[in-house]
């Protein structure tokens, strides 16, 4: 009879977190996203520009970004969660970035985690084609993603929807929780002012960039898409910028690729509990 009530007592909590987020808590965990701006030599003085957001639950067990003890070279925050990655860089100028992929009607299981993927290719030995091939290999051992992988030269876009990877074309991209340069309404906000910045910028000012990804614009609901999570839920994850209850933007960080090899690596993390910033500022 205990046992019965305690299980009663553990259903019970379990739905009222439920109601408390909002959101199903069979998916709540796979509600990690980001967005990913990146122009791939389309200005004078860089190689590549990128800007990013992390977006998550707050209580989500992170590391701001740091040299790793365990991989010698590796630069970027951790997910101590899932012990991934999300964005990094090594100091063979080798980077990796990894948004979910969000449709929730799509099967998602208990599968290794995608951000091994970002780790696994900075640290790998194999080059960045072969690499490539093999996460086509592999694209069944992860949940939905997307990835973009720069070896100093080469840009690729790869996910594990359609299976297939591309060079990325010379231009400015953006990267969501589908597929790279899908129309969503913050991938054509970012796209459009970050053309701006390096139209106008010689030198490019990370400030600007940071405020960039401080946009909290919302989409009208005439132009959110339907990913499966919920009317309420689109519309909170349609900015560039995320802040709500219990889930947000937690991390912003600019990669600069100078057209000498050199990458400076900076990252602002957002405290929502006294709505604040620190930074972390690399030279690789």
């Amino acid at each position: 009879m205990k046992v019965h009530k305690n299980l009663r007592v553990l259903k019970l909590s379990i739905e009222i977190k439920k109601v408390s987020l909002g959101i199903p808590f069979s998916i709540r965990g796979g509600l990690t996203m980001c967005t990913i701006l990146v122009a791939y030599k389309a200005h004078n003085e860089y190689d590549l520009i990128l800007a990013s957001n992390r977006d998550e639950f707050y209580e989500r067990p992170t590391k701001e970004a740091h040299y790793w003890q365990t991989h010698k070279g590796v630069l970027g925050g951790r997910d101590l969660k899932a012990c991934g990655m999300w964005l990094g860089v090594h100091e063979s100028g080798r980077i990796g970035a990894l948004t979910n992929f969000r449709d929730f009607r799509l099967p998602h299981g208990d599968k290794t985690t995608r951000g091994e993927i970002v780790l696994n290719y900075l640290t790998s030995k194999l080059d960045h084609t072969a690499y490539m091939n093999a996460l086509v290999l592999n694209k069944d051992v992860y949940d939905p993603y997307n990835a973009l992988l720069y070896d100093g030269d080469q840009l690729s876009y790869f996910n594990n929807i359609t299976s297939t990877y591309h060079l990325v074309e010379q231009g400015v991209h953006g990267l969501s929780n589908r597929f790279l340069d899908t129309p969503w309404f913050k991938v054509r906000q970012g796209r459009a002012q970050l053309k701006s910045l390096i139209d106008e910028q010689n030198k490019i000012n990370p400030d600007d960039l940071f405020s960039l990804l401080k946009r909290c614009d919302r989409a009208e609901d005439i132009e959110l898409p339907d990913t499966g999570i919920g009317l309420k839920w689109e519309r909170v994850l349609s900015s560039i910028f995320i802040k709500d209850e219990d889930y947000g933007t937690r991390y912003s960080t600019v990669v600069l690729v100078h057209k000498n090899g050199d990458i400076e690596f900076i990252e602002r993390y957002y405290d929502h509990t006294k709505d604040s910033w620190k930074q972390h500022a690399f030279k690789v």
